[in-house]
């Protein structure tokens, strides 16, 4: 009888080892997969960033363009010409 309660006991120290064990490195996955999850976003939005301004600075060339064409074609001059 206290060989198997002794064996119990050893039996319930292993398990809550093993629970503490896994739990820790579900802990440290799960906060390692947040932070990745945070720099993918992060890096997402820098990139749609960077384009988003490339493409209003071509629409603010395109505008400025435009306005130039339409004074000189206001003004009777030749937009190549300036």
């Amino acid at each position: 009888m206290r060989k198997t309660k002794d064996e119990v006991d050893e039996l319930s120290r292993e398990l809550r080892y093993t629970q503490q064990v896994v739990a820790s490195e579900l802990a440290g996955w799960q906060d390692m997969h947040e932070k990745m999850g945070r720099k993918a976003i992060r890096d997402l939005a820098r990139t749609m960033l960077i384009r988003e301004r490339t493409t209003l600075e071509g629409m603010q060339r395109a505008v400025r363009k435009l306005k130039a064409g339409t004074t000189s074609a206001a003004l009777g001059t030749d937009p190549e010409e300036s």
